[in-house]
């Protein structure tokens, strides 16, 4: 039994080795180090790719993380826990998204599952729940992308989104309902 603990002790140990790298990191760069700063840039941008890209599109894609890491390096020192950078960071980067694309209802997120390997009905599927995502309001394809695609866990979805674990689980409920409700619908 001891063994079957091992693997997953140790993959415990590197996710939490990991985030007190980071957590060193954001706390040097609040210090004014900027080799720090572009070690957090380094680390995150694919994260801040993945929360972008559905909200912008390619074509805005460098602008909102430019915007994104600009608002950081001015307001790193305004991050009270610096444990809680990557929710911090992510809900900067949801802000500025929505500033660099004007809401218009029902505005089509970018598909970024569709490759050209894929099988035709993955296709059909990814295009059936990209139209259900897109008929959400945009706090439910908030919650979902940031819950289903990035999987962040409830306590950094509330810290993201400024609100309690309770109402998160409410929320992500409530929108996962939504979501099926819409699929049912786009079936037709």
């Amino acid at each position: 039994m001891a063994d079957a603990d091992g693997p997953m002790n140790a993959l415990v140990k590197t996710m939490e080795t990991q985030k007190t790298d980071l957590t060193e990191v954001v706390v040097k760069a609040r210090q004014g180090s900027p080799l720090a700063f572009e070690q957090l840039v380094e680390r995150t941008e694919n994260l801040l790719k993945k929360i972008a890209f559905p909200i912008v599109g390619e074509q805005r894609l460098a602008d909102a993380l430019q915007e994104t890491y600009l608002l950081v390096f001015r307001n790193l020192h305004q991050l009270r826990e610096p444990g809680a950078f990557i929710p911090w960071l992510s809900r900067m980067c949801l802000h500025v998204c929505y500033k660099l694309r004007p809401e218009t209802p029902h505005q089509e997120l970018k598909d970024v599952a569709v490759t050209v390997s894929d099988e035709s009905d993955q296709v059909a599927a990814r295009v059936t729940l990209n139209r259900a995502l897109n008929r959400l309001e945009r706090a439910d394809r908030d919650l979902l992308i940031l819950r289903e695609l990035l999987d962040f866990s409830y306590q950094d979805l509330a810290y993201t989104l400024r609100l309690p674990v309770g109402t998160v689980k409410s929320k992500l409920s409530t929108a996962r309902a939504r979501l099926r409700e819409r699929l049912n619908l786009s079936s037709e």
